[in-house]
């Protein structure tokens, strides 16, 4: 399908002119385009990406989906300071495809949390001997 690029309607791949403006329609381009952000695939002749408005970039097939796997500082310290909201935050990032940055928040989050049952139950032992 061609859109036309005075009025947005669609057309037919072998329409030479839009058939409700009259708009004459230009050769689609061979080659797809790929947002750097979310990793939508466009039509070569999109600009724009419509979600994340960044211009889009030549897609050759060999990019790949690569999530950042670098997260920033604050969140390690609010997956050690509140493990609960960490996990949160990991379920958030599972959801979004990206595993291997959830898998780091998860980790830290479940070992914050078993290491403050273990304090927790040796204070308890410790105060039952006195």
């Amino acid at each position: 399908m061609r859109t036309c690029p005075n009025c947005g309607e669609l057309n037919g791949d072998g329409n030479t002119y839009c058939y409700k403006c009259n708009t004459l329609l230009e050769k689609m381009p061979d080659y797809n385009k790929i947002c750097p952000k979310c990793k939508r695939i466009y039509a070569g002749n999109v600009e724009t990406c419509e979600k994340c408005h960044v211009p889009l970039a030549v897609y050759t097939g060999k990019a790949a989906y690569n999530p950042q796997t670098k997260l920033e500082p604050w969140v390690y310290v609010v997956s050690i300071l509140a493990p609960y909201v960490g996990i949160l935050l990991g379920i958030i990032y599972l959801l979004r495809g990206e595993k291997e940055t959830a898998k780091p928040l998860f980790s830290i989050s479940v070992l914050t949390i078993i290491i403050g049952v273990f304090i927790s139950m040796s204070c308890v032992y410790i105060c039952a001997l006195f």
